[in-house]
């Protein structure tokens, strides 16, 4: 079965927030088993790095060489987001907010239809009852 742009941003925030070390787009690749391509891999951290939710460490720009300190790192925020549902509970939010929108205009719509015709039926009977008035 082949994953969605969606579930593929949320299998990576998961295999990153059960990892607690600096993590390795291979390593990513290897936990999603193979679910989610290299390259997959690459663009789906730069759009989580982009959101704020992922961390590059690089340890050659630190001046060190120690592997632990390169690769992808969830942040505070990456966790407290993939706990609260990651993107696909935020795409149905957008799916149900814009359902919500559609409904409340269209109920605008109709109660503004209602409205004029019940005031133009209200003015006819108006004038009506000015020429011929009840004896």
């Amino acid at each position: 079965m082949k994953l969605s742009p969606i579930q593929k941003l949320d299998k990576v925030l998961k295999i990153l927030s059960e990892n607690t070390s600096n993590t390795f787009i291979l390593f990513i690749v290897d936990k999603s088993n193979a679910k989610i391509s290299g390259a997959d891999a690459t663009l789906v951290l730069g759009k989580l790095e982009k959101d704020g939710y992922v961390k590059y460490f690089d340890g050659n720009a630190a001046g060190t060489t120690f592997y632990s300190a390169l690769g992808y790192s969830i942040t505070f925020e990456g966790l407290v987001f993939y706990q609260q549902g990651g993107y696909e509970r935020k795409l149905s939010i957008g799916v149900l907010n814009e359902n919500r929108l559609w409904r409340n205009d269209t109920l605008l719509i109709r109660g503004t239809w209602f409205a004029g015709i019940a005031a133009i039926f209200l003015l006819l009977w108006q004038v009506y009852i000015y020429y011929y008035p009840p004896k």
